[in-house]
């Protein structure tokens, strides 16, 4: 399983380059990256990964999440292996890689800018305040998170990260544990539009996507200048069930190295419930959250349709703050 490391950015890339004035094809790779789907994580990406995969016209690397280009954390760490997952990507017009830590990485736009200039990227955003809470519970349902209830999680961010020791010995991604803070669009939209132009970025919600995941699927293809595929196979993938096994058992079966097909398959109904967001919590998060969705909405443009409620109608709750309008209650989702 893959582990947080205490290798600099400096140390990093070295591995790859002397210089950040030298190009990406110097990594011995006939093929790279023509566009990146950076995330949100729990926001369907998954499912874009697979979708996109099954295009002719497109090569997704068989690693999803090779999380190369992060700081600290690294599922693939040299450059060779790097630029191993594209080698079979044959006459592809487009070259696929999908790594949402690249979007809460403070550091990854600035080197995506110097390696990959002409880079598009996918983004698909969840209701940061459910987004936050599907994270958790894909936390607790792989063993990484220990807090026994949300709210515990909640109070442990800030402390998280100021700690050196918890960076240290985190068992994956320490960005994963900072539920409120990677769900600020905002601050990683301004990153990323720093360094390239607007117009290289696909943006929907994952309410758009779950609700008509067909019509999303057609915009990102012709977003990369491709035709549509004719029947393209549309089941969701990484589906937060809603129940975890048991997680210290996991944790330990995914230290002793088995696969997570494995793990799941001894763990078969082996499952306790996950805890529910509960209504003080969501409605604390979206007094915290408010102000990032105003200014996310105004960076993409889009204060009259954010995130659409159950039924699918561009009335929600979101919307309503941005246009001024008392909110309207919503139920809860349990899907991530």
């Amino acid at each position: 399983m893959a582990r947080c490391d205490r290798s600099t950015t400096t140390a990093h890339w070295a591995v790859m380059t002397s210089t950040v004035d030298r190009k990406p094809a110097e990594l011995d790779a006939p093929r790279l990256p023509t566009f990146f789907i950076l995330g949100a994580g729990k926001s369907g990406t998954t499912s874009m990964h697979r979708y996109l995969g099954a295009h002719p016209d497109i090569f997704m690397s068989s690693v999803k999440e090779p999380t190369f280009f992060n700081t600290g954390f690294h599922v693939v760490r040299e450059a060779q292996e790097y630029a191993a997952l594209f080698r079979q990507a044959g006459a592809a017009r487009h070259i696929g890689e999908s790594s949402h830590p690249y979007l809460t990485d403070p550091g990854a736009a600035r080197t995506m800018r110097a390696f990959f200039p002409d880079a598009r990227f996918i983004l698909l955003l969840r209701d940061p305040v459910r987004r936050a809470h599907a994270l958790y519970l894909h936390q607790r349902r792989w063993g990484w998170e220990r807090a026994r209830t949300f709210e515990e999680a909640l109070e442990l961010e800030a402390r998280r990260e100021r700690s050196r020791r918890f960076q240290r010995r985190c068992p994956t991604n320490v960005h994963n544990y900072r539920y409120v803070g990677s769900s600020r669009y905002d601050e990683q939209l301004a990153r990323y539009f720093a360094h390239f132009d607007r117009s290289r970025f696909f943006v929907r919600t994952y309410e758009e996507f779950r609700a008509d995941p067909r019509a999303v699927l057609d915009a990102a293809v012709a977003f990369l200048g491709l035709p549509p595929m004719p029947d393209p196979d549309l089941v969701a993938h990484n589906v937060n069930p809603g129940r975890h096994h048991l997680p210290v058992l996991r944790r330990h079966l995914c230290k002793a190295g088995l696969p997570g097909r494995a793990v799941a398959a001894l763990l078969k109904g082996r499952r306790i419930p996950l805890p529910p967001l509960q209504p003080g919590t969501e409605e604390q998060l979206r007094a915290t959250l408010e102000s990032s969705v105003r200014r996310t909405a105004e960076l993409l443009g889009r204060p009259g349709l954010w995130w659409l409620d159950d039924e699918h109608e561009p009335t929600s709750r979101y919307a309503a703050h941005v246009a001024g309008r008392s909110p309207r209650p919503c139920r809860d989702d349990r899907t991530a």
